[in-house]
């Protein structure tokens, strides 16, 4: 259970703030409770979600030392790469919308070093790879931006820099 004022990863929406937990009647006028949420850059979006989810992934954000022993680890791993199109798409949409941040690091990792493995040969990524690059980014940058209060160059540098 999450209290007020917890940063959490949501879904794929990216980090939203508890800024109120509520008791309110559902659909069957059964009380439940809700977390309100706002998402940190959208001010004028508010989210109420029941405490009892489990459609969408939510998880409190890390602490810089888990951020850092993940990025750590991120060094001895391999990227990963599936040579089929639709495999890959599916599969990386997969690992986004768990919102893991070891997933979101492997996915921006393997796909920049794709990416300019494809540029060195005079071609570019697929829409559906910067797609997927896209959204892995901007949830990972927004995690990045209220741990370590890095702006999304900073945070790109931190990830690949490994």
């Amino acid at each position: 259970m999450f209290k007020i004022n917890d940063y959490i990863m949501y879904g794929t929406t990216g980090i939203c703030k508890v800024i109120d937990i509520v008791e309110e009647k559902d659909r069957n006028f059964i009380k439940k409770e809700y977390y309100v949420l706002n998402h940190i850059y959208e001010n004028n979006t508010i989210i109420k979600i029941p405490t009892d989810n489990t459609k969408i992934f939510m998880r409190k954000i890390l602490s810089k030392e888990e951020a850092e022993g993940i990025v750590e680890n991120e060094k001895l791993s391999e990227l990963i790469w599936i040579d089929s199109e639709r495999q890959r798409n599916e599969s990386f949409k997969a690992l986004v919308k768990t919102g893991d941040f070891s997933n979101l690091v492997k996915l921006v990792r393997s796909i920049t070093a794709k990416k300019k493995e494809k540029i060195a040969l005079g071609k570019k990524l697929t829409q559906s790879d910067e797609i997927i690059m896209k959204n892995s980014e901007k949830l990972l940058f927004e995690e990045l931006n209220i741990i370590f209060d890095f702006n999304e160059k900073e945070a790109h540098k931190y990830i690949l820099n490994l």
